[in-house]
């Protein structure tokens, strides 16, 4: 056993040592030594030196017992490490200690009374506390001893609790260091009398080094204020306790608070401490659970500038930090200067900062006081931390309520022997963890009457020694059962941790009596001075410090002070001196017109001399303080609210940069069905029309006024406008009629449609016009024919270039459908957020321009050369073809409303309805004109004249009229017969002279004039303008027209020069 103890001697030295040269270097070694939250402790705590003079003090009787020496000197005076005095505080056993200074101290303390029943007299053994506290190092502790001690006489005047034992504790001063913590442990340890438990130390950073050691010697800790997630792992503190709660035991109230509000992105900022560091990565697991993002979790040891940057490019809103005050102090600097303070933010840090920690004056913060002041009243942070008194008005487990101990405790410090101690807002922790030992104890006193241990023996609490582990294991388990009503809140232990109850407070603005608070200022309504507005300004000034005449800013606050004046039920003026406003002419300023206010008039603002008398309101900047406005109960999850929330803004501010959040509704913007049945109907309509052109042209193709006009071109012509009407209906057919597969088949259908039809009906047209033009071209003696076959050629070669081309543009890249969004969007009537969207479902490709640049080039041309031909032949009047004219009038109207049709049609191509109505009236009106024209005059001809015109007589009437009168009459004959000889002399004599005429010029030359284009004969002569005569050859001159019946074959025609 001597060795083993030897060992851990030497190892709790090494550990002294460790901690000694982590605290020296501030290097990585920090994640074993833990500060505590109430203080930054990173400069020296003990030296190396220091560390290895402690070993050699212990001397090797002492390593190789394990009793303690009865000849150590409490004190542990060491001249070597001797520190300066500082300011005294004096025991109740009189002793002197300084607990500013290395010097290690101790002291018995049983509270003001001297010896507790049972002590003094013998008649009650005293059992002894091993208790740590810290009067220095970065944060004064001083404040708790008086509280522990005052929880040792409340245990020790009980007589229900450990009855026959005084409850005593021997102390020593940690200040916050780890190594002076090792230190004085040790000096406790081998100092009389024996120790049962260890209560404390205070911070982290002590406490772990305790807790780590004390387990060798079966000693159970109960710290009052460690508050490291590191000391909840229990396989390296595995006889470890507190009272305090630890950092990340915050974080479900935490989260709580971000559900309440609805944010779910968040942004993270703590400083490199384990203390710190382990308490944010359970917090991101949380969250995570949560289902709330973290947009970021940045990380800095000295200057945030660089965190804050990237908090405010992620644009972060919600932020939690965990870090020392002094750091906070430079967070929030930086903050303020990059603008993350304000109503539009939320920050969440840790509550045991001290009160007005903003306000301290750091060298390493680059903003001043006032900078600081602004940057926490403009964010009005959160904070969370342990309950530190219950508001509860129950009794505790003393007999006495929270309110009760707090009255106590301060009557307390005021005692001669406290008066040195500073009030600590932690004591309710220390004066939980004294009952929560002595509970234990009092039910191990219990149990140990009847328990007998390993070697057959019934123990007693003073029989306790370090090497016991079977009662340091008992006590361990009985803390861990303890439950009790402290002055803290209900106590009880989760693992090592306390499972308490977490307040949330927020720093609001306060004001004294009389005034009114307004988010960051305070108004007084000052109704019993009237005075003139100079006055008014001073008297603000003089009477109130920091105040002056209240300028009001915004209407919200015009409101706070309409709604403060309203709710006063004493007879207050309505009128009320303030501030002008920003916006006030100063020229009223200066005609001596001051501003005031009148409550009762729609138009608050007014002015008025500024020498009459008015009360007045004073403005000045609030007080912030931490006010608590809730407290979380971990064990159900529960929020309590205590306080109303005040926000900076206008309400919670939301977790991201506020959108216009839009819901977009798509909706397909196709054909109205009554405008495309409509159309339909029209377009049917037309087909029966066309259908009846058809049936007429092919019932009386043998008459006369049709054969003329080539009936077989009249039908491809009537066969074009078909398809052209059929392209209407299929082209109003969108995705509100069929499906997008159909759509898609439609989409080259329509294509092949509308131009195999206008290919056939203008083809037919456009070759009709090229053969009267043809023959009007030239006048020769030599015969020229151009029959129906020709024409049908012709046709077809135009409509095998159309041909060509869909079928490339089918095979190279067919069309497929596609959607288009049109402009603007719509308000939804129901929603002012919700927007209409229309779209349209259209037909293209990937080059649609090149193969519409085809299409649209070819037939260009092909209008622009009929165009020509038609103006040509404009005034040609060839009764051989009886409709010539007519044929002209139809190709003007064909090109004429297909460029207006294709020049519209690209304007309100977004337009599907607009688009739809205006193709189609001129698909509608363009082909109905062409068919009228051309077969109305026919139909009327042929009503009128079923056998024919009689303006063009037969051949074969001619000549048996002829015979019937020379056999009726002889004389009669013989006369006709010598005026028909004069008068075909005369012809004769006129057409010789004409040839003469026309042999003396070269062709082409004169008045006339011709080319040839694409194999077309063209031509213009001023001679065509009076008609032509027409023969068949010279064995009939009888005819001057020559009827198509008089050929063998298709219709034809000869031309002859007159």
């Amino acid at each position: 056993m001597g060795t083993t103890m030897a060992f851990c001697i030497i190892l709790a030295a090494l550990n002294t040592l460790l901690y000694a040269t982590s605290a020296e270097n501030n290097t990585a070694i920090m994640t074993t030594s833990t500060p505590d939250p109430m203080v930054n402790t990173t400069e020296p705590t003990l030296s190396t030196e220091e560390a290895l003079i402690l070993i050699s003090e212990l001397s090797t009787a002492q390593l190789s017992s394990m009793t303690p020496d009865p000849d150590i000197n409490p004190t542990g005076n060491n001249p070597t490490t001797m520190a300066e005095p500082g300011p005294t505080f004096p025991s109740t056993d009189n002793q002197t200690v300084n607990p500013t200074s290395d010097t290690i101290f101790s002291t018995v303390a049983d509270g003001s009374l001297p010896v507790s029943p049972g002590g003094a007299n013998g008649s009650r053994i005293p059992i002894y506390l091993s208790a740590y506290f810290t009067f220095g190092g970065g944060w004064d502790g001083s404040g708790i001893l008086p509280a522990c001690q005052m929880a040792l006489e409340h245990i020790n005047e009980r007589e229900d609790i450990l009855t026959d034992y005084d409850l005593k504790m021997v102390w020593s001063d940690t200040q916050c260091q780890a190594g002076l913590g090792t230190r004085v442990f040790f000096q406790q340890l081998y100092s009389k009398p024996q120790k049962i438990m260890i209560l404390g130390p205070a911070c982290s950073t002590a406490t772990q080094a305790v807790a780590e050691t004390a387990y060798y010697w079966n000693l159970v800790t109960m710290s009052y204020g460690a508050a490291s997630s590191a000391l909840s792992d229990r396989e390296k503190f595995p006889f470890f306790y507190r009272t305090y709660m630890p950092d990340a035991a915050y974080n479900p109230a935490r989260i709580r608070l971000l559900r309440e509000f609805g944010w779910t992105r968040v942004a993270t900022i703590h400083e490199t401490h384990e203390l710190f560091s382990l308490a944010i990565d359970d917090l991101l697991n949380l969250l995570k659970a949560a289902n709330i993002t973290t947009i970021s979790s940045e990380i800095f040891s000295e200057d945030p500038k660089n965190q804050i940057r990237n908090l405010k490019s992620q644009d972060a809103k919600i932020i939690i930090s965990n870090m020392y005050e002094d750091k906070a102090r430079r967070v929030f600097c930086e903050a303020y200067k990059q603008k993350l303070t304000g109503p539009d933010y939320v920050w969440i840090i840790i509550g045991w900062y001290k009160t007005k920690w903003w306000q301290e004056e750091d060298p390493k913060v680059s903003c001043t006081l006032d900078e600081m002041q602004r940057a926490v009243a403009g964010a009005q942070y959160f904070a969370t931390e342990s309950l530190q008194l219950s508001t509860s008005p129950e009794p505790t487990i003393a007999g006495i309520s929270p309110g009760e101990y707090e009255d106590l405790l301060r009557e307390r410090m005021k005692l001669p022997e406290n008066q040195a101690y500073v009030w600590n807002s932690l004591a309710p922790y220390g004066y939980d963890a004294t009952w929560a030992i002595a509970l234990a104890l009092d039910k191990a006193v219990g149990i140990l009457k009847t328990k007998r241990f390993a070697d057959g023996r019934i123990k007693s609490l003073e029989d306790f020694t370090y090497d016991d582990r079977e009662m340091a294991d008992l006590f361990f388990t009985l803390l861990n059962e303890t439950e009790f009503p402290g002055v803290s809140g209900p106590v009880g232990f989760r693992g090592s941790d306390r499972v308490g109850i977490t307040q949330i407070e927020q720093l609001q603005g306060t004001c004294e009596a009389g005034w009114h608070n307004y988010r960051s200022s305070c108004f007084r309504f000052v109704s019993e001075l009237l005075v003139k507005f100079e006055e008014a300004k001073s008297t603000c000034a003089s009477s109130y410090p920091g105040a002056s005449l209240a300028n009001i800013e915004g209407d919200n606050e015009l409101q706070f002070l309409l709604e403060t004046w309203m709710n006063n039920t004493g007879n207050i003026p309505d009128q009320w001196w303030i501030h002008p406003r920003e916006d006030t002419n100063s020229s009223e300023m200066a005609d001596s017109h001051c501003t005031y206010v009148d409550f009762v008039k729609d138009d608050v603002w007014q002015t008025a001399d500024c020498n009459r008398r008015l009360p007045f309101i004073c403005r000045t900047t609030a007080e912030f303080v931490e006010q608590q406005i809730a407290l979380y109960n971990a064990l159900d999850d529960s929020l309590e609210w205590r306080k109303d929330i005040v926000w900076p803004g206008d309400g919670p501010p939301l977790d991201r940069t506020p959108e216009i959040r839009q819901i977009v509704v798509r909706e397909y913007q196709g054909l109205a069905p009554i405008l495309y049945f409509s159309i339909c109907g029209v377009t049917t309509c037309c087909v029966i029309l066309s259908l009846f052109f058809l049936s007429f042209n092919i019932k009386y193709r043998q008459q006369r006024h049709v054969k003329m006009s080539s009936p077989n071109l009249n039908n491809l012509i009537i066969l074009g406008g078909i398809l052209v009407y059929l392209f209407v209906a299929v082209s109003g057919l969108d995705t509100n009629l069929v499906s997008e597969d159909t759509f898609g088949v439609l989409c080259y259908m329509k294509t092949w449609i509308l131009s195999v039809g206008f290919v056939l009906a203008f083809g037919a047209l456009f070759s009709k016009t090229w053969r009267v033009h043809r023959v009007a071209a030239f006048k020769t003696p030599k015969r020229r024919i151009v029959t129906d076959g020709q024409l049908f050629i012709m046709v077809f070669v135009l409509l095998l270039v159309d041909v060509v081309i869909l079928f490339l543009w089918q095979l190279i890249d067919p069309l497929k459908m596609a959607t288009l969004d049109i402009f603007p969007r719509r308000v939804h009537p129901d929603s002012a957020n919700t927007f209409i969207q229309p779209y349209i479902r259209y037909c293209t490709c990937d080059t649609l321009t090149i193969w519409l640049g085809a299409l649209y080039g070819y037939k260009g041309l092909l209008l622009i050369f009929g165009t020509f031909l038609a103006w040509e032949t404009r005034q040609v009047s060839i009764p051989g073809l009886n409709d010539s004219k007519l044929i002209g009038i139809s190709v003007y109207n064909v090109v004429i409303l297909c460029l207006i049709g294709v020049a519209v049609s690209v304007v309100i191509n977004n337009d599907p309805e607009a688009l739809f109505l205006f193709v189609s009236c001129i698909i509608l009106f363009c082909t109905s004109i062409t068919l009228t024209v051309v077969f109305v005059p026919k139909i009327i001809a042929v009503v009128k004249h079923p056998e024919g015109d009689p303006n063009q007589p037969k051949t074969r009437s001619r000549t048996n009229n002829i015979s019937e009168t020379s056999s009726g009459c002889g004389g009669n004959l013989s006369k006709e017969n010598k005026e028909l000889k004069h008068t075909i002399k005369d012809l004769e004599d006129e057409i010789n002279a004409i040839k003469k005429q026309s042999t003396s010029s070269p062709p082409g030359n004169g008045k006339g004039c011709g080319f040839w284009s694409c194999g077309l004969v063209c031509g213009c002569n001023p001679s065509r303008e009076k008609g032509y005569i027409h023969e068949t050859s010279s064995d009939h001159h009888q005819d001057s027209t020559i009827s198509p019946a008089d050929t063998t074959g298709p219709s034809t025609l000869a031309t002859a020069s007159v």
